[in-house]
């Protein structure tokens, strides 16, 4: 779990390197930020790998390094989506929230593409 939080750190590192080359070559950073992107994917894959399973000892010291490795990751992320709206990128899931504020829009619901009738209720 130390070498993702090392990797999470440098991440964050690059991003604030990226935003201030997007004062200079906007174009350069966003491809550089957008590299970055497939990496988080791999990552976001390897911390749900160190999730400890539900009936662990919430005090263990394992569990404890495993929840400040996810709060690690989270900050990374949303710092990552937010350098994205300042290139101008929106989030197709923000998007439906606010088009669709009553209604629990996840992941789930892009995974295959997502049907706009799926929102819609029955009569």
């Amino acid at each position: 779990m130390k070498d993702l939080k090392e990797k999470l750190r440098k991440f964050q590192e690059q991003m604030d390197d990226i935003e201030e080359l997007s004062y200079e070559d906007e174009y350069e950073a966003y491809q550089k930020l957008d590299a970055l992107r497939d990496e988080m994917e791999d990552i976001a894959d390897m911390v749900r790998f160190y999730e400890p399973p539900f009936d662990s000892d919430w005090e263990s010291p394992r569990v404890k390094e495993y929840e400040s490795l996810e709060r690690l990751y989270k900050k990374t992320a949303k710092r990552m989506k937010e350098l994205f709206r300042e290139f101008g990128e929106e989030d197709p899931q923000d998007i439906l929230r606010m088009m669709y504020p009553n209604e629990d829009v996840d992941s789930e619901d892009f995974e295959d593409g997502f049907d706009l009738e799926d929102f819609y209720e029955d009569d």
